[in-house]
């Protein structure tokens, strides 16, 4: 049976990303947290690695120590060193962890410390797990010997996190090596659970799609649950037309892609943790305020309006903007009344946040450009285009052996070959065993686990006799290429590429009956890995003109800021279009990703 709190969550049009509101998801989270400590303790914090990131984009903070309550006085990540305890500083230690079986052996090592080394008393250990208390958490720290150390053990009700305005993510970034290679399914449930929660308030989604392995296991799950909820669900009208589920498994070549929006790219460029980017001091306007960092979300006007936009159309974007604030400065020479003064001071600090924001898009804009003209990343978006346009010639062969010789990124090698892989149908036996041992004796012995790594989770693959090009088939049937694309089209979050999940979303979505859209989609979603959800026979919703269909979409395995670009865009083409409904999305994941970090979560490499 599902456990459930509940909590007030609002639904109104508060953005033009998601017309549901889920600011209340977030309060409710972040009270979760806060009901962790009560005012009579001091207590020092223990958190799973995995963790981190959805603890700090819950509590809206890069300083996560400082986001929790004055009576937190330490912060420790399961993974680092045992560290001790001191009874004048501080009188309990929380551990706010997952119940997976490499966590709770490192959590017992730390309590054996605690308890033996430091003497603390068995009422000064709490074990907090998240999403959910399980049975393997009692039995491993029993079996460890330390289950008695531990006064209790409770569940924290927190899986998933407001990231930005419409896009929740569970901040997993391991989740596709975990299912793949470890054999660690335990994500599903608490994926399956978030989405009944979401059913508990905002009412049952009654249609549901899927596509892929997992998202199958994940959609019965659903129904199973959702039947043990009947009772909750029953009256209540639903705020989401339909839900989407997709494995990220059924398309592992647009993570190998260099992004092509705005959003996306700067994270490919810059160092950007939990969507804050620290920018380097040497493109910083020296008359300006220094900045310390920069949130990349829609708080920040500036970055929200170009986010979504292919480079090209940034700078003009940037101008008219630019042009924009200027004129309203011009204004203030023209006040006439106390009224008019007192409404424009009331105005400025607002003018002055979005000059400030404008100043730095503009500085961060033009190291792009400097970026993408730079001899490595510009062949690189070369290759990848000709290997995604079918044009993969000797001449990209042998580009991918020179990146080698010059001793290029490892990491961008590997996508690139990923890439090639997945778009020719698989590497030939003899080029593949070539590159394989190039790629070894330029980088040394310890690349050769990274490169197994990638065959286990099928990042890599060979060629194999009789096999369809999968990739080819795809790009043909949903027409993934257009040389000809604009700035605003969904072929620009990828150079000219649409990404396969927007692109499959988009011949639903732009259909009037959505159940014979996703229907007629089976031959092409059949290809591709893992089943898909059965066909449904209901006749077409007829809603009233303008009428907007909130659709939730659930990439398990992550989705990249382009990707989410892609659907944004796809939204606003919907709303233009009188023939079909305008639809809002809201985007959840397991984690949103780069081509960097997924390949270093899939070959289990340390950030």
């Amino acid at each position: 049976t599902v456990s459930v709190l509940y909590w007030k969550w609002t639904i109104g049009s508060c953005s033009t990303m998601s017309a549901i509101n889920l600011d209340s998801l977030r309060e409710y989270h972040q009270g979760a947290v806060a009901d962790v400590f009560d005012n009579r303790n001091k207590y020092i914090v223990c958190v799973d690695n995995d963790l981190e990131l959805l603890l700090k984009t819950t509590m809206v903070t890069n300083d996560l120590l400082g986001a929790l309550p004055d009576n937190v006085v330490e912060l420790h990540k399961t993974e680092d060193p045992f560290f001790p305890f001191d009874g004048k500083v501080a009188t309990r230690v929380v551990f706010i962890i997952q119940s997976r079986l490499h966590v709770l052996k490192k959590v017992a090592g730390h309590v054996r410390n605690l308890a033996e080394k430091h003497k603390i008393s068995k009422r000064g250990i709490q074990i907090y797990l998240v999403p959910r208390q399980t049975l393997i958490a009692e039995h491993v720290l029993t079996v460890e010997g330390v289950r008695g150390y531990v006064e209790n053990m409770r569940e924290l009700d927190l899986d998933i996190a407001v990231v930005d305005e419409g896009v929740l993510s569970m901040g997993l970034e391991k989740v596709s090596r975990e299912l793949l290679v470890d054999g660690e399914s335990s994500v599903l449930y608490s994926v399956a659970k978030s989405i009944v929660k979401m059913m508990l308030v905002f009412g049952e989604i009654e249609n549901m799609k899927w596509k892929g392995t997992y998202s199958d296991l994940v959609g019965k799950l659903i129904q199973q649950m959702s039947t043990e909820t009947a009772d909750l669900l029953t009256g209540q009208s639903s705020a989401f037309h339909t839900l989407f589920l997709i494995d990220r498994m059924s398309d592992l070549s647009t993570p190998m892609l260099v992004e092509g929006t705005y959003g996306g790219i700067i994270r490919e460029v810059f160092d950007v943790s939990n969507d804050v980017l620290i920018p380097p001091v040497e493109f910083l306007d020296p008359h300006q305020k220094p900045v310390e960092s920069v949130k990349l979300d829609s708080v920040d006007p500036i970055y929200k309006s170009i986010r979504d936009s292919g480079l090209s159309g940034v700078k003009q974007k940037l101008k008219r903007r630019a042009t924009a604030v200027q004129s309203k400065y011009d204004k203030k020479e023209s006040l006439n009344t106390p009224a008019e003064l007192r409404a424009f001071l009331d105005n400025l600090p607002i003018l002055e946040n979005e000059k400030r924001c404008l100043s730095i898009h503009l500085d961060i804009n033009v190291e792009l450009k400097k970026a993408l003209d730079m001899p490595q990343l510009r062949n690189l978006l070369y290759y990848q285009k000709q290997i995604v346009k079918g044009e993969a010639t000797k001449d990209v062969s042998d580009a991918i052996e020179e990146m080698m010789y010059k001793e290029e990124k490892a990491h961008e090698i590997l996508r690139l070959i990923c890439l090639y892989s997945h778009c020719t149908g698989g590497i030939k036996s003899k080029q593949y065993e070539s590159w394989k041992t190039l790629f070894v004796q330029i980088y040394g012995l310890s690349v050769l686990e990274e490169w197994e790594q990638l065959e286990k989770t099928r990042l890599l693959l060979k060629s194999e006799t009789g096999k369809v090009n999968l990739f080819a088939s795809l790009r043909k049937s949903l027409d993934l290429f257009d040389p000809h694309y604009s700035s605003s089209s969904v072929n620009a979050s990828y150079h000219g590429y649409a990404p396969i999940i927007p692109k499959i979303l988009s011949k639903v979505v732009s259909s009037s009956d959505w159940n014979k859209a996703w229907a007629s989609l089976k031959p092409c979603l059949n290809q591709m890995p893992g089943p898909a959800s059965p066909d449904e026979e209901k006749p077409p919703d007829m809603l009233e003109k303008g009428k907007t269909r909130n659709v939730l979409v659930f990439v398990i395995g992550g989705i990249t800021n382009s990707e989410i670009s892609a659907l944004r865009i796809l939204e606003d083409d919907l709303a233009t279009d009188e023939d079909v409904p305008p639809v809002r999305f809201t985007i959840a994941t397991t984690s949103i990703i780069t081509g960097k970090s997924f390949i270093d979560a899939m070959t289990g490499k340390e950030e």
